[in-house]
């Protein structure tokens, strides 16, 4: 039994609804990390300077761990907007100004979720290993 187009529509979209809400998961799982993290440090630190640069380090593979699991999910929400930009396209399946995953689909911006997402990771993982360096070298000692 095939499906229509408006089901297939429906679908798809609740689809995508699933991938993007993954994402902030993805990305509040993350946030929730660094808290924890910042919160190992300052008690590793109060009671080991020497040990420190194993939390910034820990941070540093979660991040490289956080960042691909969105690129992993980019995949669903790439192909979810496909689809749908797809499905719309069929005439009388869903009214022009109705049309959700065309306008998605023109990336007239450079700047996307996954390029933030992308330079955050970048950043961090740069940053928290440069920290991490630099805590082992010193032993744990932060610049007065």
């Amino acid at each position: 039994m095939p499906i229509d187009a408006l089901e297939r529509y429906k679908l798809i979209f609740e689809e995508h609804h699933y991938a993007s809400d993954f994402r902030i998961k993805i990305v509040t799982g993350w946030a929730v990390m660094y808290a924890g993290l910042s919160a190992a440090f300052v008690w590793v630190y109060s009671v080991s300077k020497s040990l420190t640069w194993i939390i910034t380090a820990a941070a540093a593979v979660i991040t490289a761990l956080m960042w691909l699991a969105d690129v992993r999910n980019r995949a669903a929400l790439r192909a979810s907007k496909d689809v749908g930009a797809e499905i719309e396209q069929c005439k009388d399946t869903v009214p022009e100004h109705q049309r959700f995953f065309v306008r998605l689909k023109t990336e007239s911006c450079f700047l996307t979720h996954s390029f933030a997402i992308d330079m955050f990771a970048f950043v961090m993982v740069l940053l928290l290993g440069i920290a991490t360096c630099y805590l082992f070298s010193r032993n744990g000692v932060l610049p007065q």
